[in-house]
């Protein structure tokens, strides 16, 4: 091989395999987050486009090493799907949070999803599937989540009538269309094949205690109160989370009024049963088609009158505060997210080349299944932090990792190209 092809090859690996140079801000992360609100695009335009599963599957593997504080992996693999990881220093609250945001020019418009890796509130997540239709939802949740130190902020990245398409997944509305129909596509809250959902699910599956708090807001008529709550189910959990903010909101507030679906079981109206992300964490084996009346206790939906609550900084404040109390800060926990001792990564997926690499704590082995269960290979090991897998020889398609810890057994699933 000649010296000039051989180096060649050699910056060809350089350009396709080093670690993606940080990008670093420094300012308002409440305004950052503020300003990319009001550039999301309106009902009309079909900017959001519905994720391929291959997406879905790199996505989470982002989602994965975000979570073990692998930004190398996490940023390599965003990059394949036009997105990137910033850290951004809060000038607020002195803290650094990692941005995943999409590039410009934008392709997919799937939202902006912002983790804290060192938070106070290590297992409250923020949710605002309809920024640009429930009027200051994604600017409230960005005003609490800067201000609580929770772990993670997701944001849709288009009004929820965007795409003309419509969800296959149940329920119905009359907002984007003007009488009932399929929820479209761009409602976050309404689909799963979206990143939210997956985002959703990678957090829910990393974190057994997580909570997810979703802010939602409607129109208020007479016979309704000022907000109305709910677990997604008319069962009352053991840590009921609706009941502890309802009481924390009041206390900020002594006019507001509220309806809670699994205390008023004659109560119906926007009691998101048919919510996506809602069903997923009550562990509904179908999120998609089927509502499971048992409650896990760690998803809260809060539909609030606009001018009480969502209207300014007065009412978020009003929110900062309930949620403040019911979940204490832990300033003990420090490096929080690198601190999990079983959350496994496997990269690169999907599979090109003959190599996956597992990374973790304590992995003591793995399997490589096929659809129907098949053991294709399989390995034991004394205890590592990380591991290369040869798959040679595995033809293209979709298969199941199973990574053990003296813990758990992770499964992930993996396309092979």
């Amino acid at each position: 091989m000649s010296l000039l092809k051989t180096k060649f090859i050699f910056l060809t690996f350089l350009l396709c395999f080093s670690p993606l140079k940080a990008q670093t801000i420094t300012g308002n992360l409440e305004q950052y987050i503020s300003t990319y609100i009001d550039g999301i695009p309106g009902s009309t335009g079909n900017d959001f486009q519905t994720p391929a599963s291959i997406e879905l599957i790199t996505w989470r593997t982002v989602i994965d090493a975000i979570l073990i504080n692998d930004l190398v992996t996490a940023r390599n693999t965003a990059a394949s799907i036009n997105y990137q990881i910033v850290e951004y220093s809060d000038t607020q609250s002195s803290e650094l949070h990692y941005v995943l945001e999409e590039k410009s020019p934008l392709q997919h418009y799937w939202g902006l999803y912002v983790f804290n890796p060192n938070p106070c509130r290590n297992t409250l997540i923020l949710q605002a599937p309809h920024p640009k239709y429930d009027f200051n939802t994604g600017k409230e949740a960005g005003y609490c989540y800067t201000r609580l130190s929770s772990l993670a902020l997701f944001v849709s990245g288009t009004h929820r009538c965007n795409q003309s398409g419509f969800s296959v997944c149940d329920g119905t509305t009359s907002i984007c269309q003007g009488t009932s129909s399929s929820f479209q596509v761009s409602d976050n809250a309404h689909t799963i094949q979206s990143v939210f959902q997956e985002t959703t699910d990678a957090i829910n599956d990393f974190l057994s205690d997580a909570v997810f708090v979703q802010l939602h807001g409607f129109s208020k008529q007479a016979s309704d109160p000022y907000v109305i709550m709910s677990n997604g189910t008319r069962d009352t959990p053991t840590n009921d989370f609706v009941d502890l903010i309802k009481t924390q909101l009041f206390a900020a507030d002594a006019m507001l009024t509220f309806e809670v679906a699994h205390v008023n079981l004659a109560w119906t109206r926007l009691i998101a049963f048919s919510n996506t992300q809602g069903r997923l964490v009550n562990q509904s084996f179908d999120p998609c088609n089927t509502h499971l009346d048992i409650s896990m206790g760690k998803f809260v939906h809060i539909e609030q009158e606009k001018t009480k609550l969502r209207d300014d900084s007065t009412g978020w404040f009003k929110m900062y505060t309930a949620l403040a109390n019911v979940f204490p800060c832990d300033s003990s926990t420090a490096n929080y997210i690198e601190s999990k001792k079983d959350a496994i990564v496997v990269f690169p997926n999907p599979v090109i080349g003959d190599i996956v690499t597992a990374k973790g704590k304590k992995l003591i082995g793995y399997s490589l299944l096929d659809m129907n269960g098949k053991v294709l290979k399989r390995d034991s090991f004394d205890q590592c932090s990380a591991l290369n897998i040869d798959i040679s020889g595995i033809s293209h398609g979709i298969y199941l990792m199973e990574i053990r810890t003296a813990q758990k057994i992770k499964t992930i699933k993996l396309l092979f190209q």
